[in-house]
Protein backbone atom coordinates (compact mmCIF):
# COMPACT_ATOMS: atom_id res chain seq x y z
CA UNK A 1 0.00 0.00 0.00
CA UNK A 2 1.57 3.21 -1.12
CA UNK A 3 2.00 6.01 1.52
CA UNK A 4 1.82 9.88 0.84
CA UNK A 5 4.59 11.47 2.76
CA UNK A 6 3.55 15.22 3.03
CA UNK A 7 4.60 18.35 5.70
CA UNK A 8 1.58 18.14 8.25
CA UNK A 9 -1.11 20.49 6.68
CA UNK A 10 -2.48 21.56 10.43
CA UNK A 11 -2.92 25.24 10.99
CA UNK A 12 0.02 25.85 13.84
CA UNK A 13 0.02 29.28 16.17
CA UNK A 14 3.42 29.50 15.29
CA UNK A 15 6.19 28.54 12.92
CA UNK A 16 8.96 29.02 14.93
CA UNK A 17 10.77 25.47 15.64
CA UNK A 18 9.24 24.27 12.42
CA UNK A 19 11.43 22.64 9.93
CA UNK A 20 10.64 23.65 6.11
CA UNK A 21 12.50 21.17 4.14
CA UNK A 22 13.15 23.63 1.68
CA UNK A 23 14.53 26.76 3.03
CA UNK A 24 17.83 27.21 4.16
CA UNK A 25 19.94 26.37 6.05
CA UNK A 26 17.61 23.17 6.53
CA UNK A 27 18.27 20.72 4.23
CA UNK A 28 15.58 19.42 1.73
CA UNK A 29 14.40 15.49 1.31
CA UNK A 30 15.30 15.14 -1.93
CA UNK A 31 16.64 11.70 -1.39
CA UNK A 32 15.60 7.33 -1.74
CA UNK A 33 14.39 7.60 1.62
CA UNK A 34 13.32 9.70 4.26
CA UNK A 35 11.90 8.68 7.81
CA UNK A 36 8.63 10.89 8.79
CA UNK A 37 6.44 10.38 11.95
CA UNK A 38 3.43 8.45 11.20
CA UNK A 39 0.96 11.21 11.72
CA UNK A 40 2.65 13.27 9.08
CA UNK A 41 1.69 10.72 6.49
CA UNK A 42 -1.45 9.92 4.53
CA UNK A 43 -2.32 7.00 3.23
CA UNK A 44 -3.31 6.52 -0.61
CA UNK A 45 -6.02 3.92 -1.46
CA UNK A 46 -5.26 1.33 -4.17
CA UNK A 47 -6.20 3.17 -7.19
CA UNK A 48 -3.94 5.70 -6.51
CA UNK A 49 -0.21 5.55 -7.22
CA UNK A 50 2.96 8.00 -6.37
CA UNK A 51 2.44 9.89 -9.07
CA UNK A 52 -1.33 10.73 -8.06
CA UNK A 53 0.37 11.68 -4.52
CA UNK A 54 2.68 13.78 -5.59
CA UNK A 55 0.09 16.18 -6.90
CA UNK A 56 -1.64 16.07 -3.76
CA UNK A 57 0.12 19.08 -2.23
CA UNK A 58 -0.61 21.22 -5.11
CA UNK A 59 -4.09 20.17 -5.36
CA UNK A 60 -4.57 20.97 -2.06
CA UNK A 61 -3.51 24.37 -2.34
CA UNK A 62 -6.98 24.62 -5.11
CA UNK A 63 -9.02 22.74 -2.44
CA UNK A 64 -8.54 24.99 0.04
CA UNK A 65 -8.84 28.13 -1.90
CA UNK A 66 -12.18 26.77 -3.24
CA UNK A 67 -13.30 26.02 0.32
CA UNK A 68 -12.23 29.10 1.26
CA UNK A 69 -14.53 30.72 -1.44
CA UNK A 70 -16.88 28.62 -0.50
CA UNK A 71 -17.35 27.57 -4.14
CA UNK A 72 -20.95 25.74 -4.45
CA UNK A 73 -23.28 24.23 -7.55
CA UNK A 74 -23.98 26.67 -10.33
CA UNK A 75 -20.98 29.24 -9.17
CA UNK A 76 -19.27 30.89 -12.16
CA UNK A 77 -15.57 30.93 -11.56
CA UNK A 78 -13.11 33.57 -12.65
CA UNK A 79 -9.36 32.00 -12.11
CA UNK A 80 -6.49 34.56 -13.32
CA UNK A 81 -3.54 32.76 -14.19
CA UNK A 82 -2.93 29.30 -15.20
CA UNK A 83 0.00 28.04 -13.88
CA UNK A 84 -0.19 24.58 -11.55
CA UNK A 85 -2.02 26.72 -9.01
CA UNK A 86 -4.54 27.99 -11.28
CA UNK A 87 -4.82 24.79 -13.07
CA UNK A 88 -5.39 22.74 -9.91
CA UNK A 89 -7.68 25.45 -8.91
CA UNK A 90 -9.66 25.19 -11.61
CA UNK A 91 -9.98 21.14 -11.04
CA UNK A 92 -10.90 21.94 -7.67
CA UNK A 93 -13.74 24.57 -8.71
CA UNK A 94 -15.02 22.08 -11.00
CA UNK A 95 -15.33 18.90 -8.78
CA UNK A 96 -16.98 21.34 -6.37
CA UNK A 97 -19.95 22.18 -8.56
CA UNK A 98 -19.07 25.27 -10.37
CA UNK A 99 -21.27 25.57 -13.42
CA UNK A 100 -19.12 27.81 -15.95
CA UNK A 101 -15.23 28.68 -15.26
CA UNK A 102 -13.08 30.88 -17.41
CA UNK A 103 -9.57 31.04 -17.05
CA UNK A 104 -6.81 33.50 -18.51
CA UNK A 105 -2.98 33.67 -19.24
CA UNK A 106 -0.81 34.90 -21.65
CA UNK A 107 0.45 31.78 -22.87
CA UNK A 108 -1.73 29.90 -24.95
CA UNK A 109 0.13 26.42 -24.19
CA UNK A 110 -1.20 26.84 -20.52
CA UNK A 111 -4.22 27.94 -21.62
CA UNK A 112 -4.47 24.48 -24.09
CA UNK A 113 -4.17 22.74 -20.96
CA UNK A 114 -7.12 24.06 -19.18
CA UNK A 115 -9.04 24.00 -22.08
CA UNK A 116 -8.11 20.31 -21.68
CA UNK A 117 -9.02 20.03 -18.04
CA UNK A 118 -12.27 21.09 -18.54
CA UNK A 119 -11.93 25.23 -18.80
CA UNK A 120 -15.23 26.33 -20.64
CA UNK A 121 -13.41 29.46 -21.96
CA UNK A 122 -10.08 30.81 -21.97
CA UNK A 123 -8.11 33.83 -22.78
CA UNK A 124 -5.16 35.29 -23.65
CA UNK A 125 -4.25 38.44 -21.47
CA UNK A 126 -0.96 39.09 -23.32
CA UNK A 127 -1.12 42.96 -24.85
CA UNK A 128 -5.10 43.74 -23.25
CA UNK A 129 -5.44 46.32 -21.04
CA UNK A 130 -7.36 45.48 -17.49
CA UNK A 131 -10.82 47.35 -19.07
CA UNK A 132 -10.24 44.86 -22.43
CA UNK A 133 -10.04 41.68 -19.81
CA UNK A 134 -13.46 42.72 -17.78
CA UNK A 135 -14.99 43.19 -21.20
CA UNK A 136 -13.75 40.00 -22.38
CA UNK A 137 -14.77 38.19 -19.88
CA UNK A 138 -17.91 39.42 -19.73
CA UNK A 139 -18.42 38.85 -23.16
CA UNK A 140 -17.61 35.42 -22.98
CA UNK A 141 -19.36 34.58 -19.96
CA UNK A 142 -22.69 36.36 -20.83
CA UNK A 143 -22.62 37.42 -17.06
CA UNK A 144 -20.11 38.56 -14.32
CA UNK A 145 -18.29 35.70 -12.56
CA UNK A 146 -19.70 35.49 -8.49
CA UNK A 147 -16.23 34.34 -7.26
CA UNK A 148 -12.75 34.84 -8.74
CA UNK A 149 -9.27 33.65 -7.77
CA UNK A 150 -6.12 35.29 -8.50
CA UNK A 151 -2.96 32.70 -8.68
CA UNK A 152 -0.86 35.01 -10.79
CA UNK A 153 0.21 37.44 -8.17
CA UNK A 154 0.35 40.09 -10.75
CA UNK A 155 -1.63 43.45 -9.77
CA UNK A 156 -3.42 44.03 -12.90
CA UNK A 157 -5.07 40.54 -12.40
CA UNK A 158 -5.33 40.80 -8.41
CA UNK A 159 -6.97 44.54 -9.78
CA UNK A 160 -9.61 42.65 -12.59
CA UNK A 161 -10.23 39.81 -9.93
CA UNK A 162 -11.57 42.64 -6.90
CA UNK A 163 -13.42 44.17 -9.95
CA UNK A 164 -15.34 41.58 -11.39
CA UNK A 165 -17.46 39.66 -8.95
CA UNK A 166 -21.06 41.51 -9.08
CA UNK A 167 -24.71 41.35 -7.93
CA UNK A 168 -26.92 39.71 -10.82
CA UNK A 169 -30.97 38.98 -10.77
CA UNK A 170 -30.56 35.49 -11.86
CA UNK A 171 -28.53 34.31 -8.48
CA UNK A 172 -30.49 35.73 -5.79
CA UNK A 173 -30.04 32.60 -3.91
CA UNK A 174 -26.97 34.19 -2.61
CA UNK A 175 -29.31 36.73 -1.17
CA UNK A 176 -29.61 34.24 2.14
CA UNK A 177 -28.42 36.22 4.79
CA UNK A 178 -29.43 39.52 2.96
CA UNK A 179 -25.87 40.35 1.79
CA UNK A 180 -24.46 39.72 -1.73
CA UNK A 181 -21.89 37.38 -1.39
CA UNK A 182 -19.41 37.35 -3.56
CA UNK A 183 -15.73 36.08 -2.91
CA UNK A 184 -12.03 37.07 -4.33
CA UNK A 185 -9.56 34.45 -3.04
CA UNK A 186 -5.95 35.31 -3.66
CA UNK A 187 -3.08 32.48 -3.97
CA UNK A 188 -0.19 34.16 -4.49
CA UNK A 189 1.36 37.43 -4.48
CA UNK A 190 4.96 39.11 -6.39
CA UNK A 191 4.15 42.60 -4.87
CA UNK A 192 3.64 43.11 -1.10
CA UNK A 193 2.01 46.54 -2.14
CA UNK A 194 -0.69 46.76 -4.76
CA UNK A 195 -3.17 49.42 -5.84
CA UNK A 196 -6.40 48.18 -5.56
CA UNK A 197 -10.31 49.45 -6.33
CA UNK A 198 -11.31 48.87 -2.90
CA UNK A 199 -14.62 51.54 -2.55
CA UNK A 200 -15.99 49.59 -5.44
CA UNK A 201 -15.61 45.98 -4.28
CA UNK A 202 -16.60 47.44 -0.47
CA UNK A 203 -19.85 49.09 -2.47
CA UNK A 204 -20.67 45.68 -3.84
CA UNK A 205 -19.34 43.81 -0.43
CA UNK A 206 -16.72 41.68 -2.16
CA UNK A 207 -15.31 39.18 0.53
CA UNK A 208 -12.02 39.23 -0.18
CA UNK A 209 -10.09 35.87 1.50
CA UNK A 210 -6.41 35.30 1.15
CA UNK A 211 -4.81 31.61 0.94
CA UNK A 212 -1.96 30.33 2.66
CA UNK A 213 -1.07 26.90 1.32
CA UNK A 214 -3.87 24.32 2.41
CA UNK A 215 -4.69 23.07 5.97
CA UNK A 216 -6.38 20.14 6.56
CA UNK A 217 -6.62 19.77 2.91
CA UNK A 218 -5.00 16.52 1.78
CA UNK A 219 -7.76 14.29 2.84
CA UNK A 220 -10.63 16.27 0.46
CA UNK A 221 -7.72 15.99 -2.26
CA UNK A 222 -7.13 12.13 -2.07
CA UNK A 223 -10.86 12.23 -2.25
CA UNK A 224 -11.45 13.61 -5.25
CA UNK A 225 -8.82 11.61 -7.08
CA UNK A 226 -9.64 8.57 -5.68
CA UNK A 227 -13.82 8.78 -6.51
CA UNK A 228 -13.12 9.98 -10.12
CA UNK A 229 -13.96 13.94 -9.73
CA UNK A 230 -10.37 15.17 -10.54
CA UNK A 231 -7.48 13.23 -12.73
CA UNK A 232 -4.54 14.88 -11.83
CA UNK A 233 -2.05 12.64 -14.56
CA UNK A 234 -2.41 15.11 -17.11
CA UNK A 235 -0.50 17.97 -14.85
CA UNK A 236 2.34 15.82 -15.25
CA UNK A 237 4.42 16.34 -17.97
CA UNK A 238 8.01 15.85 -17.60
CA UNK A 239 9.62 13.35 -15.74
CA UNK A 240 13.29 11.96 -14.20
CA UNK A 241 15.18 9.76 -12.25
CA UNK A 242 17.00 11.12 -9.10
CA UNK A 243 20.11 10.58 -10.67
CA UNK A 244 18.73 13.61 -13.52
CA UNK A 245 17.74 15.92 -10.97
CA UNK A 246 19.96 18.54 -12.16
CA UNK A 247 18.25 18.56 -15.61
CA UNK A 248 14.70 18.41 -13.78
CA UNK A 249 15.55 21.75 -11.98
CA UNK A 250 16.99 23.09 -15.22
CA UNK A 251 13.77 21.95 -17.01
CA UNK A 252 11.83 24.18 -14.57
CA UNK A 253 13.64 27.19 -14.43
CA UNK A 254 14.42 27.08 -18.07
CA UNK A 255 10.29 26.12 -18.88
CA UNK A 256 12.03 24.29 -22.29
CA UNK A 257 9.58 21.76 -23.45
CA UNK A 258 6.43 23.60 -21.58
CA UNK A 259 6.26 21.91 -18.15
CA UNK A 260 3.87 22.65 -15.59
CA UNK A 261 4.48 19.73 -13.02
CA UNK A 262 7.85 18.43 -13.22
CA UNK A 263 8.24 14.96 -11.51
CA UNK A 264 11.61 13.12 -9.83
CA UNK A 265 11.09 9.73 -9.33
CA UNK A 266 12.88 8.30 -5.98
CA UNK A 267 11.87 4.73 -6.98
CA UNK A 268 15.18 2.82 -8.72
CA UNK A 269 12.56 0.43 -10.41
CA UNK A 270 10.77 3.53 -11.87
CA UNK A 271 10.68 3.78 -15.85
CA UNK A 272 9.36 5.51 -18.27
CA UNK A 273 5.45 3.98 -19.37
CA UNK A 274 5.43 3.14 -22.91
Amino acid sequence: MPFLLALQDRELPSLSGYLLLRNPPDDGNLSRYYVHDADFCHKLPPNMDLEDGALMEPLSVGVHACKRANVRVGDVCLVLGAGPIGLVTLLAAKAMGASKIIITDVLDVKLQMAKQLGADYTINTRNLSEEDIIKKVRELLGEDPTISFDCSGVEQCVRVAVTMPHNHPCLKFKWLCHKNWRSCSSCRFRKFEMTLPLTSALIREVDIRGIFRYNNDYPTAIEMVKTGKISVKPLITHHYTLEDTLKAFHTAKTQEGNPIKVLIHANPNWRPSK
